[in-house]
């Protein structure tokens, strides 16, 4: 039912179910009327009324339009073009509505000429027409309509139909503002606030914003709200500013809407309340407003006062795009490069980075950049990439700044140049961009473009990391574990970093903090488990070095099982992501066997490939297999070349190793002084085997000034870091005094020290003290005891004096078998001492079958390695024919080199050779001569021979006292005792009871 207001003043029409109780506009008497008596202005009215009333009916208010227009109403014509222009009711029909609006024009109805002004001017229903336009909006504006005024204004102040004219765009606007139009003196603001055709007048600008914010004009407040924020033509008042684009919002402006939902993001003005910020944006994106369909796209993708949900995200951001909102063309253009939210489509980022680019959108310059420089949607064009970084630069975009860091530091697009890097770096830190100061920081860290300088690397780590940015966090945390600048180390500092940065998912953060774990560091207890774990993490987060560690847990057993195999594979894995020292491992299971077959081909090719990659432990090793010609052939100079490589990168065994070449001449030239300066370069370093080693050849005075006290002061350096060398040679020091004070009991701790650290030198040394009672008490069973360990240690000598005791009974039952398998297994391991003391078990028959020749075989063997006592047996084998046939020649040739190298019983032999002229002319004077020798040497019978010489006055005075003296020494002498010789033995109690009767 429609129902009037009686008043004839009043123009009120309503339709509902029942009679109002009073005019809603006037408070009269309402009255039903029937539709054939409505009049075409009531239509006019009715109509609106569905539009703008309590319950809103498009087609409704359409068909009350179409009535008035029906009965001529100039305003029913206007509206239903309005309808038609905007699809209200019925289909949208432009060319209908600018029809209308001619015709409602024609009628003289002003807002009609307005509106058909607009389709002339943009073309909307009919061909563009602006002069037309201007026409029609002067008329309008004649006869004093705001609206029309204002659209006039904008065609003088566009030049749009009319000649450009500041000057009358302005007047045209006073004369909106000053009838009271809030949008003419809203538009009249912007003119004082810009000085855009008048002179520019924040005053008066705030003035026309406060006029039409009063009225409730949305425009004018948001307005008035941006003077407030920045304190153009009034005090600066945050919380004004959002109080008025509070007002704005509610008022329904868009503008105003988002701009509240910033205040509400950024705290400005009021408290911060992401939640409130996203309604607000949602509200303005709704109305089409493209900042905040961009900012609401924001919130949805990094979860900020709505869910997390990146396609929401994508779909705000498409709806801005397409309004061609560069910020809004930039995100999608990343959502789309990435995946996230859509499907992934790098062409269509690219066509959105670049529509973004071409508007002067900074970042998406930066961004179209990078694509060139990587190859994302297109094929790698460094140059582009740097133009397009210039660019983007050059509008002050921290990020642009800092990839022209990069590309200069790498080269990319550009010629290196690390110094202008390097100041990239520093324009983009500058500019608050943070991995651009980490970047920086790396640069004084590294001396990249700068000179190197840990406090400044220092400082700009932590400016970085103090904005949570987890490189820097790692970087100053290595800074802090390395006490590199800054004052101290403090490595549980380092590992609070590392944990910052591995909560947000830093794979290299979350292996240190691994690393802690696993070497107890940090001030962490070893915890093989939590290690694993956080490897574990490092490794899904993308950091392949983590599995170089998780190969590491697996060979040692921490943290799981010990499964070398399992840890070959992860070390694959780590090698694959260029790990050297993973490749290392690789080399060296493969050379044991362990966790994979053994194969020494495949150890050369991987200890080569980490070598070549810098590791020096495979360069070490791979000398090693070059050294003993093993998966390759044997080359002893590329073992020394090798072995330089590995030194020169800190490896003190390498260096140790070279030294040892250089003084034996291996694979380079001999050269003591080489060899002293590499012992010398691990010595510093504090490795002790170059201390021993650099000790010796101080001892000796070979390649270095010879110094018994720098010998053992080095011995000692050695010892007191636990070396069993060290202690070893330090106690050979105090036992014989070289450098130190002779101190047979300091000795005997130090052999104790060095034994009980498994030095099987030591436990000979121990033996011997024991067995001579030397500063210990005598105690042969403990001798016994000492030599047995270090025989079954590997020890040669440990192995004889071992065999010796079971040969002669000291300290033990005597048993020649066992001397005998004792002593073959130091003479199959090339044991001189070995190979004579078994030839005289098989000569005598003792704890083996007699066989003289197998005794011959091994004295050769010792011989030829200029042994002198093995040359004396042979001597004495060919003497006596045993093992071979006799020939004194032979034996008298035998006899002479052994003389030569000192040996007493060759001397002696020499001298009864002399002294019967047995193959040498008679010559009793050079038989004396050879058995003083012998006698010098200690030789049983050279002491007997020279004895008969005194008694009986051959080739000197007889001397019965001397002769006695002789005999009695020799029956003393350790020698008879070790040969057990009867005979002689006899042959001196024989002759000393001669003397003595």
């Amino acid at each position: 039912m429609i129902y009037h207001c009686t008043d004839p003043d009043c123009t009120c029409v309503v339709e509902q179910a029942e009679r109002p109780e009073c005019c809603p506009q006037c408070g009269k008497t309402m009255e039903a009327i029937r539709e054939d008596a409505l009049t075409g202005q009531q239509w006019t009215v009715l109509g609106t009324w569905w539009i703008e009333g309590p319950v809103r009916d498009e087609a409704r208010a359409y068909a009350c339009f179409r009535q008035a227009a029906g009965k001529g109403e100039p305003c029913g014509i206007s509206d239903l073009g309005w309808c038609l222009e905007n699809g209200i009711g019925a289909a949208a029909d432009p060319r209908m509505a600018a029809w209308l609006y001619e015709e409602a024009a024609e009628l003289d109805y002003v807002p009609a000429m307005c509106n058909f002004g607009w389709c002339l001017q943009n073309g909307v229903g009919v061909g563009r027409d602006p002069e037309r336009a201007v026409e029609w909006y002067r008329t309008a504006a004649e006869r004093t309509f705001p609206r029309a005024q204002i659209l006039l204004s904008r065609c003088y102040h566009e030049g749009d139909g009319v000649e450009k004219d500041l000057k009358k765009a302005v007047w045209w606007l006073q004369c909106a503002a000053y009838q009271g139009d809030p949008a003419g003196q809203t538009e009249l603001g912007r003119r004082y606030e810009f000085g855009d055709g008048v002179d520019k007048d924040l005053k008066t600008a705030v003035r026309w914003y406060k006029a039409a914010a009063d009225q409730g004009w949305g425009d004018g407040m948001c307005c008035l709200g941006v003077c407030c924020e920045y304190g153009h033509g009034t005090e600066r008042d945050p919380s004004a500013a959002a109080e008025w684009y509070r007002k704005a919002g509610e008022a329904g402006d868009a503008r105003g809407m988002c701009n509240y939902a910033w205040c509400c993001e950024s705290g400005q003005g009021r408290p911060k309340d992401m939640a409130e910020a996203a309604v607000w944006y949602r509200r303005a994106a709704e109305q089409g407003e493209v900042r905040a369909q961009s900012c609401l796209g924001w919130c949805y993708e990094y979860g900020q006062g709505v869910e997390k949900d990146q396609k929401e995200a994508v779909r705000w951001y498409r709806a801005a795009a397409e309004q061609g909102y560069p910020r809004a063309q930039t995100d999608l253009g990343l959502c789309l490069e990435r995946g996230e939210g859509v499907e992934q489509d790098e062409g269509a980022a690219v066509s959105l980075y670049r529509a973004a680019a071409e508007q002067g959108y900074a970042p998406g310059m930066c961004c179209l950049g990078f694509c060139y420089q990587m190859g994302i949607g297109m094929d790698p064009d460094p140059k582009e990439a740097v133009r397009w970084y210039q660019a983007s630069a050059a509008l002050g975009y921290p990020r642009a700044m800092r990839e022209l860091g990069v590309c200069c530091t790498t080269g990319t697009g550009v010629p290196k140049d690390e110094k202008k890097g390097a100041e990239a770096y520093r324009l983009a830190a500058e500019a608050g961009d943070v991995p651009a100061m980490c970047d920086l920081g790396w640069c004084y860290e590294y001396g990249s473009g700068v000179e190197t300088d840990p406090k400044e690397a220092v400082r700009w780590y932590k400016a970085a990391a103090e904005q949570g940015h987890p490189r820097a966090l790692t970087n100053l945390g290595v800074c802090l574990e390395r006490g590199q600048g800054v004052d101290a180390p403090d490595s549980a500092g380092a590992l609070a970093l590392y944990l910052q940065a591995a909560q947000q998912g830093y794979g290299r953060a979350q292996c240190y903090v691994g690393i802690d774990w696993y070497c107890g560091e940090g001030g962490v207890a070893e915890d093989g488990a939590k290690a694993l774990d956080w490897f574990r993490q490092a490794l899904d987060n993308g950091y392949e070095e983590a599995a170089y560690w998780l190969g590491l847990c697996a060979w040692n057993g921490r943290g799981m099982g010990q499964d070398q195999a399992e840890a070959v594979r992860w070390f694959h894995r780590a090698a694959m992501a260029g790990n050297a020292h993973a490749g290392f491992y690789l080399g060296l299971a493969s050379e044991q066997g362990w966790g994979r077959d053994k194969d020494l081909h495949e150890a050369v090719k991987w200890y080569r490939w980490a070598a070549d990659l810098g590791d020096h432990a495979a360069m070490y090793d791979l000398a090693l297999l070059y050294a003993r010609g093993e998966g390759v052939r044997r080359d002893p100079k590329k073992a020394a070349d090798w072995l330089r490589q590995s030194a020169q990168r800190g490896n003190t065994a390498a260096m140790c190793s070279l030294g040892l070449r250089f003084e034996r001449g291996e694979g380079v030239e001999q050269d003591d002084r080489e060899a002293s300066r590499w012992y010398g370069m691990a010595a510093e370093l504090g490795d002790p085997e170059g201390m021993c080693a650099l000790g010796w050849l101080h001892l000796v005075g070979r390649g270095c000034r010879r110094s018994a006290r720098q010998a053992a002061a080095l011995y000692r350096k050695a010892a007191e870091l636990g070396h069993p060398r060290g202690m070893y040679d330090f106690g050979c020091c105090c036992q014989t005094g070289e450098g130190v004070r002779k101190s047979v009991r300091q000795a005997e701790r130090w052999f104790r020290k060095a034994a009980e650290a498994g030095h099987p030198g030591a436990m000979c040394a121990l033996g011997d003290l024991c067995e001579r009672g030397d500063g210990v008490p005598k105690d042969p069973e403990r001798a016994v005891e000492w030599y047995r360990k270090a025989g079954e240690a590997g020890d040669l000598n440990g192995m004889c004096a071992y065999a010796w005791c079971l040969e002669k009974g000291i300290g033990v039952d005597r048993d020649y078998a066992a001397a005998a398998r004792w002593y073959a297994k130091a003479a199959e391991a090339g044991s001189l001492r070995g190979m004579n003391n078994l030839g005289e078990l098989y000569r005598k028959g003792r704890g083996v079958d007699r066989d003289p020749e197998r005794a011959v075989a091994l004295y050769q063997r010792a011989a030829k390695r200029k042994d002198d006592t093995a040359l004396y047996n042979l001597g004495e084998c060919y003497e006596l024919g045993q093992g071979v046939e006799q020939d004194l020649s032979k034996a008298l040739s035998f006899y002479r080199k052994a003389a030569r190298l000192g040996e007493g019983s060759a001397l002696c032999a020499l001298g009864r050779f002399y002294e019967q002229g047995e193959q040498v002319r008679l010559d009793m004077g050079k038989a004396l001569s050879y058995y003083r020798k012998a006698v010098e040497r200690r030789d049983a019978e050279g002491m007997y021979q020279l004895a008969l010489c005194y008694l009986e006055g051959k080739a000197v005075a007889a001397d019965p006292e001397a002769a006695r003296e002789l005999c009695r020494q020799a029956l003393d002498s350790e020698d008879l005792r070790d040969q057990e010789d009867t005979a002689l033995e006899r042959k001196l109690q024989a002759l000393m009871a001669r003397l003595e009767g």
